[in-house]
């Protein structure tokens, strides 16, 4: 059939355009955005949410959405990890169903929505559920067997994604926090190449030394600010 090798192509289109985004992506909420938009696409649906699993507590809490009011977003931006909705998420595998049938208590609020088919994938990283994928459409009654496939295989990428967001965004705190240190030691201090090139100099260094960091560092070497008769021991 034509009509569904172009459709398989299309996503295969999209989840490598995906894949390629992802590793250009410069935090956690970016990374977010490029791959709901990515399941709404493949999904063929017109709206959505990621949320994410916190650490500590184990709650849901929606990150990122698309296509959805301000008051049914605000009802669905939290679930605290024994709530219904949390648990059948932990439980770890997709349901496709009609958004009445999900099981679960709906308020006023999400019901007046009138979504119909929806999709609720969770985010595996070596087995452990680390975040939720939810997609619905106000147009379509079911999801295609073709595109709950596309969906899964975007959880699949999403997982990688989170935790490497999260890593990168944990070296960034812990490289400005020893930047901080080493800038506010309150005593020269430089960073020494093994060419005994100076790579790094502090404020304070500046001021004891009389040259501007912009001509120590890369340029200047150590030996330079030692006196003949010690650079013997400085060597040792």
């Amino acid at each position: 059939d034509i009509n569904k090798r172009k459709e398989a192509e299309e996503i295969l289109r999209i989840e490598q355009e995906l894949a390629l985004a992802l590793i250009e992506a410069s935090d956690l909420t970016e990374t977010l955005n490029i791959c709901l938009d990515a399941a709404i696409n493949v999904s063929g649906m017109d709206s959505g949410g990621l949320y994410v699993v916190n650490d500590n507590s184990g709650d849901l809490d929606l990150k990122v959405h698309s296509g959805l009011p301000a008051d049914f977003v605000l009802s669905a931006s939290h679930y605290e990890v024994d709530s219904p909705s949390a648990r059948r998420v932990m439980e770890g595998y997709p349901i496709y169903t009609h958004y009445k049938n999900l099981g679960i208590p709906l308020p006023k609020s999400r019901l007046k929505e009138n979504l119909l088919a929806v999709a609720i994938i969770p985010i595996q990283y070596h087995g452990k559920v680390i975040a939720n994928l939810n997609i619905a459409s106000h147009t379509l009654d079911n999801i295609p067997v073709q595109s709950q496939r596309a969906l899964e295989t975007i959880g699949s990428l999403i997982g990688g994604a989170i935790m490497r967001s999260k890593a990168e965004k944990k070296l960034k705190e812990s490289e400005t926090y020893y930047k901080a240190l080493f800038e506010h030691s309150g005593a020269a201090t430089v960073i020494i190449g093994e060419d005994t090139t100076i790579s790094l100099a502090n404020t304070e260094f500046e001021k004891l030394s009389g040259y501007p960091r912009e001509e120590i560092e890369g340029i200047m070497s150590w030996t330079e600010f030692v006196a003949k008769e010690d650079m013997g021991k400085m060597k040792e």
